[in-house]
């Protein structure tokens, strides 16, 4: 990954004991002293707590070692997802805290996720989510994950047009 010039190394991991601190925590170190970051997603079956992934970064205690925040992927303790909760993105945010380096953005309907933002029936809070991403000073990189063709038409322009969709939302919301 450092040789052909990668800054993020992203994966999931099952479990969450010393053999999995200790991989980590080995990737981490590896790539100190440089612009990479080792950063783990999700806890398949667990991975949706975002508190489980903040107590195993904290374990490791590398600033090396982050964390990407799937916002399609995270539940509260009632199952919901928070980051369609008016209070649940900023609730989040402050919880990743200095763990987070990358985010995935999509839509979330109907209770599933990978839906083109911004389409009909998106439930995030798309205002909460980008003003707490500011107010955190969060400088990392963004990434648009919805799924595609054929099980969401025009994915491709749904994302191409967020930047202006949000940009409207936002001089309205400022208006009120």
């Amino acid at each position: 990954m450092l040789e052909l010039g990668g800054s993020v190394w992203g994966s999931h991991t099952g479990k969450t004991g010393a053999a999995e601190l200790q991989s980590y925590g080995e990737l981490a170190r590896h790539v100190e002293n440089t612009a990479a970051v080792v950063c783990v997603e999700n806890f398949p079956s667990e991975g949706t707590e975002v508190r489980k992934r903040v107590d195993f970064l904290d374990a490791l205690d590398n600033d090396c070692a982050g964390m990407i925040l799937d916002i399609g992927h995270v539940r509260n303790d009632d199952g919901k997802n928070p980051m369609t909760i008016p209070g649940g993105p900023s609730r989040v945010l402050n919880l990743c805290g200095r763990h987070l380096r990358h985010i995935h953005l999509h839509g979330f309907k109907d209770g599933r996720d990978h839906h083109p933002p911004l389409t009909e029936g998106d439930t995030i809070q798309w205002i909460e989510l980008l003003t707490s991403l500011s107010e955190i000073g969060y400088a990392g990189a963004i990434n648009f994950e919805p799924s595609s063709d054929p099980n969401h038409i025009d994915t491709l322009q749904h994302v191409a047009d967020f930047p202006g969709k949000i940009a409207e939302i936002f001089r309205l919301f400022s208006r009120e």
